[in-house]
């Protein structure tokens, strides 16, 4: 062989005089990974050896302490626990939570893509993670599918802080500036032009395994880890609705936020994407098509480099009682059947009647259908100086038919604006139009406000209107059935945030018709 020393470990090996190591479950670049007991306790451990070649490297032995160092200060049930490390006779290894099940790696290379329900659940879980992370001043820097486990629990863990970089200390001992630290095909933009990461370089990383979970490949692939990199610094990703038209545009517009190339147009926080995410389908992240199949063993460590063991991963922890719920079938079953059968004909029924009461509706009295609108679109700011209007330069995005742009208000520190009475988006129709509904996505939730229908653009801050809470998107606001030249989305609370206060528009469309007609 190439003369690598053999590991000191093996089975019955006892370390710290506590821990005996009784299976090796798998092996990768950096260490193996291997089934243990902890003997003072009485429980079951995931025991990470350090290669013995490696051991000898001062750095490397650094950096896989600092591994057990970082994950040991972060307390969270979507992130592996350490328990201890020991270093003795040549033995260097971190003592963590056993996790049964499989990676995300595994995961998808067996079933080729999950359901959207599934990718939010895992994008929740492993986004709580970071907020705990990054709250701590630590960024992950190498979130990919090996490092996402899924525990046959059903919860969702995020292991190995092998490589994770402390905002405030020690990174000058563990990195060189410039240095690309990562997996090449989930390395933020920044990170692969400057070698610089913070927060957000870790949302972008998700972004890519979400789209890669959902799509069935990432969304940059080049023949080379090199071309792949630089892929993201010059190629725009595809929208993962062309490779999934199935998707939602709520969850393919939150994946390419996050995969812009500025951090500073992605999601703030790992904590308002988490927020966000679940409130796309509120209560509906708890479903998952997760089904890790029995006899998979793992153990709850991180992967430093190739996939070093099958440690297991689940999904929130409010999905505890998936397994069990999935197994309730039977004579319950059958009546959920027949009273859905049921329900079914009862609509049908229903549906029959009124279209045929639509069709004697319609033999008397003929409308002109509301079709989207033409508009042109300016921000509104009656309250602001200097230059008129809000963002005006980013108008037009709103209006574009792109989820993935976005006007956007100004950041402010209080969620009411404070000195102003608010700002909004004006809508200019072509001309004097009957508008019945108007249709907004936004991937801010919380904000409030109102839409008003104007005979011409307002001069001062309006009053009335139709109020609205934006709780989920997309939010239509129907039979409003006022002519006007103008429609003025007027917002008044920019809602709850962790950060400073703002609101996005991805998209507005106004549905109108001829006056009288």
């Amino acid at each position: 062989m190439s003369g690598i020393p053999a590991s000191p470990a093996s089975v019955g090996t006892m370390l710290g005089g506590r821990y005996e190591l009784r299976e090796l479950v798998g092996t990768g670049g950096m260490a193996q990974v291997w089934r243990g007991v902890d003997r003072t306790l009485g429980r079951d451990v995931a025991v990470k050896v350090l290669h013995a070649h490696l051991a000898q490297d001062d750095a490397i032995v650094t950096r896989f302490r600092h591994e057990a160092m970082a994950a040991a200060q972060l307390s969270n049930p979507h992130i592996v626990a350490v328990y201890d490390t020991i270093s003795s006779h040549g033995i260097d290894a971190i003592v963590m939570e056993m996790v049964d099940g499989e990676t995300l790696r595994e995961h998808l290379n067996r079933v080729g893509t999950v359901s959207e329900q599934t990718a939010r659940h895992i994008a929740i879980s492993i986004a709580d993670a970071l907020d705990t992370a990054h709250r701590r001043g630590f960024v992950h820097r190498d979130i990919k599918p090996a490092n996402i486990l899924l525990c046959n629990s059903g919860t969702v863990k995020l292991a190995d802080f092998g490589i994770a970089k402390v905002d405030f200390e020690m990174t000058a001992d563990l990195t060189v500036e410039g240095t690309v630290v990562g997996t090449a095909t989930y390395l933020a933009p920044e990170q692969v032009e400057l070698g610089i990461v913070d927060a957000r370089s870790d949302l972008y990383s998700l972004a890519t395994v979400l789209f890669e979970s959902v799509c069935g490949s990432p969304p940059f692939r080049g023949d080379t880890q090199t071309t792949t990199a630089l892929a993201r610094l010059h190629q725009t990703p595809p929208s993962p609705r062309s490779l999934r038209p199935d998707l939602s545009d709520a969850l393919a517009h939150t994946i390419l936020r996050n995969l812009q190339r500025d951090p500073d147009d992605r999601f703030p926080s790992a904590a308002a994407l988490r927020d966000h995410l679940a409130q796309l389908d509120p209560g509906d992240h708890t479903r998952t098509d997760l089904a890790v199949g029995a006899g998979v063993g793992g153990a709850g460590v991180g992967r430093a480099g190739a996939a070093e063991a099958a440690p297991s991963a689940a999904a929130p922890s409010a999905n505890k009682n998936v397994s069990s719920r999935s197994r309730r079938f039977g004579a319950g079953a059958v009546i959920v059947a027949f009273l859905v059968i049921a329900a079914l004909v009862v609509i049908a029924a229903l549906v029959i009647h009124d279209n045929r009461g639509a069709q004697r509706a319609a033999s008397t009295t003929t409308t002109t259908p509301a079709t989207p609108a033409t508009v042109t679109v300016d921000g509104f700011d009656p309250d602001g100086s200097g230059t008129p209007g809000e963002n005006n330069s980013l108008a037009a995005n709103a209006v574009d038919g792109d989820p993935t742009t976005a006007w956007r208000t100004e950041s402010y520190d209080l969620q009411t604006f404070g000195t102003k009475t608010g700002v909004g988006l004006l809508l200019n129709l072509d001309d004097e139009r009957a508008v019945d509904r108007i249709v907004i996505d936004s991937p801010t939730l919380g904000w409030k406000g109102s839409v008003l229908v104007l005979d011409e653009p307002p001069t001062a801050a309006p009053d009335g209107g139709r109020t609205f809470e934006f709780e989920s998107s997309p939010l239509a606001v129907d039979d409003l059935d006022q002519a006007g030249r103008s429609v003025l989305i007027w917002i008044t609370d920019l809602g709850p945030s962790n950060e400073r206060h703002r609101v996005e528009i991805s998209e507005v469309t106004v549905y109108s018709r001829p006056v009288g007609g």
